[in-house]
């Protein structure tokens, strides 16, 4: 499991201009980091570019484009990192996806029409327009199923006002291949165009850290803007991460896309795969897109402090104002991990452009972080446990359970790290199926989740013991709590 503290370097959406010099970029983040490191701040041993490597264009712009961006990485990997490609992490944006390749696998699927002469002779006539009536029917089903969602292969052109088929699939999902050719040429290692193995593992296990890099343009094209990653990779991703040897890794996801937007537009990442993604342990993801930095915290289950997943986004480090969201200059992340005991303990710091004409080197100093207020963020993360501890956990809830000795368990429990809440979690179980509620009382003291407290507030009921209800009722996490279960629990107190 996580070993020693690491530096991550977090940048995104690079989309330059064809011709655009990177140089001035480099030296000012070379600068900068000379400058952060005297104030405490470790310097990166880990670079994540979470997509959007290049602006697009035609498929010569492309071509050049990523070769200007692979110039660029590839003096950031000598500068940060000693030239070590494995600790640099690369996922695709929707910038990465050509759109000369998706437009050209799209044909027009029209509404139908028929035309109806006085030339023609009644069969004619009769035959002609059944063969309307026929194609229309057809024409508004497939509409109909689009409209539900249930049509992957279709798209709507605003522009043209018509239902379009992606017709030609083998092409369309060229539309990565230039992505394809520039990470070849930078890792030597192939990046497939097969959507469905579109995830790659970075494995640092020295360190005990694995970034796992989805690319979330599944589906992604210049008639579909939304972000989506396909559910088949997160099955890829499972499969392998278990032929890792010494698999107790702290997971970090990597992909573009942002989870959240505004009512009026649709390019951000499909939710549903969180839940997924959560079920895997990944703890921390890192992305893009957004163009600002700034901390999104979700959950599985809101009063399962194990089911928390943490997504940080970083900003825009070249895009000119127009690829900038609006009032955000350039910016980029400098995300801090150290294990502190039964805990990850993170910190992200923003770095962020002070200068105001657009094209001079970037001045970087610390920004405000949206939703944070403040130049950089700590907060912790529970680590699971180790498998040694997950083996010996196992065996002792399945004794517990099996011989019904619940004092017996919860003793052998106590013995453990009871600073996870797995182990914790079981020993309150146990005393909840032993009735042993002066042993919930003492066990949670200070509620860790609403869960706790609702416990806690059954068991001072139980032990009908006046002294221990006032006591309880005047717990500051059970006295100022907000949440609706526990205000109702509360009034039995």
């Amino acid at each position: 499991m996580f070993t020693r503290k690491i530096s991550i370097l977090h940048i995104a959406d690079l989309h330059k201009k064809t011709g655009d010099s990177f140089d001035n970029l480099l030296s000012s983040i070379e600068e900068d980091c000379e400058s952060y490191i005297t104030k405490g701040v470790a310097k990166p041993n880990v670079i994540v570019v979470s997509g959007d490597l290049i602006r697009g264009g035609t498929p010569e712009d492309i071509k050049k484009q990523y070769q200007e961006s692979k110039d660029f990485l590839e003096k950031l990997t000598n500068y940060f990192l000693n030239g070590d490609k494995s600790r640099i992490i690369i996922v695709p944006g929707n910038h990465d996806v050509d759109w000369n390749m998706s437009s050209s696998a799209m044909e027009s699927y029209p509404m139908p029409t028929t035309c109806l002469t006085a030339t023609m002779s009644d069969e004619e006539g009769k035959d002609k327009y059944k063969k309307y009536e026929n194609d229309r029917i057809e024409y508004n089903k497939t509409k109909e199923l689009f409209l539900k969602g249930e049509l992957k292969d279709y798209r709507w052109d605003w522009k043209r006002q018509e239902l379009v088929k992606i017709s030609k699939i083998d092409e369309y999902n060229k539309r990565f291949e230039q992505f394809s050719t520039f990470y070849h040429d930078f890792y030597g290692d192939d990046y497939p165009l097969d959507p469905k193995l579109q995830v790659k593992i970075f494995d640092l296990p020295e360190e005990g850290v694995c970034f796992v890099g989805f690319n979330s343009c599944f589906q992604n094209d210049h008639l579909n803007k939304s972000g989506m990653i396909n559910p088949l990779c997160v099955v890829e991703a499972k499969r392998q991460l278990k032929e890792l040897p010494n698999r107790e890794r702290l997971l970090i996801g990597v992909w573009h896309h942002n989870v959240k937007g505004l009512p009026h537009v649709n390019n951000y990442l499909d939710y549903q795969i969180l839940s997924s993604l959560l079920g895997m342990d990944m703890k921390l993801a890192l992305h893009g897109h957004q163009h600002y930095s700034g901390v999104v915290e979700e959950y599985k289950d809101v009063y399962d402090e194990q089911e928390r997943m943490l997504l940080f986004s970083t900003g825009s480090l070249y895009g000119s104002a127009n690829l900038l969201a609006y009032g955000t200059p350039r910016q980029y992340n400098i995300i801090e991990l150290e294990k502190k005991g039964s805990k990850l303990n993170v910190t992200v710091h923003l770095r962020q452009d002070n200068n105001t004409e657009e094209y001079d080197i970037p001045s970087w100093g610390e920004g405000i972080i949206k939703g944070v207020s403040k130049s950089h963020w700590n907060t912790s993360v529970i680590l699971p446990p180790s498998q040694d501890m997950h083996v010996l956990l196992n065996k002792i809830v399945e004794e517990g359970m099996k011989s019904g000795d619940y004092a017996t368990a919860v003793s052998k429990l106590q013995e453990l790290d009871t600073s996870l809440p797995e182990v914790r979690g079981f020993i309150i179980s146990f005393m909840k199926k032993g009735k042993d509620y002066m042993g919930i009382v003492e066990t949670i003291k200070i509620p860790a989740s609403p869960g706790e407290a609702i416990t806690l507030i059954e068991a001072a009921i139980e032990l009908k013991d006046p002294v221990v209800k006032r006591a309880i009722k005047e717990i500051k996490e059970i006295k100022e709590s907000t949440d609706p279960a526990v205000i109702q629990y509360r009034a039995h107190l």
